[in-house]
């Protein structure tokens, strides 16, 4: 589910982005400003830019998507689907949405990536993972899913 990030304008808006048609992947934010405006509405690297000022941004040239961010009007306008990183490490406590998962007595890291959710009710639900110290859930895969880390303490 898309979530919308509104940033105040003007430009700069302190990210960058990559991807787009003419690279057969999707535009993505590759990298955020501290303290900029991109990082203070919540954008993050890695989130895929779904719409930009209300217009589907899965057919544009990473060129279009640029100008259509730098031409922007007063704010700005995104919606991105958001990615966690959902395994364990020893003694490392990892989220998923909206819940965080207390880790095995386990020396391995298991990335598997689920979307972020805001409804956990609705959310998908964990299964056990394969490997040998299997006492930890791992959620179904999503094929070519964009794996990012969490932050630390519950995702809001």
């Amino acid at each position: 589910m898309p979530m919308s990030i509104t940033l105040p304008g003007p430009a700069p808006w302190g990210f960058r982005i990559t991807g787009g048609r003419d690279f057969g992947k999707p535009i993505t934010v590759s990298k955020v400003t501290e303290q900029g405006k991109a990082a203070m509405g919540d954008l993050r690297p890695g989130d895929i830019i779904v719409t930009i000022n209300g217009e589907s941004a899965a057919e544009m040239l990473n060129v279009e998507a640029q100008n259509k961010i730098k031409q922007s009007p007063g704010q700005l306008r995104l919606q991105v689907e958001r990615w966690v990183l959902m395994g364990h490490l020893c003694n490392v406590n990892l989220v998923i949405p909206n819940r965080p998962l207390a880790p095995q007595n386990c020396r391995c890291l298991h990335p598997k990536p689920i979307p972020l959710h805001p409804n956990p009710s609705l959310a998908p639900r964990p299964r056990r993972c394969s490997h040998p110290c299997s006492s930890h859930p791992a959620p179904p895969p999503i094929p070519g899913a964009l794996m990012l880390p969490s932050p630390p303490g519950p995702v809001r």
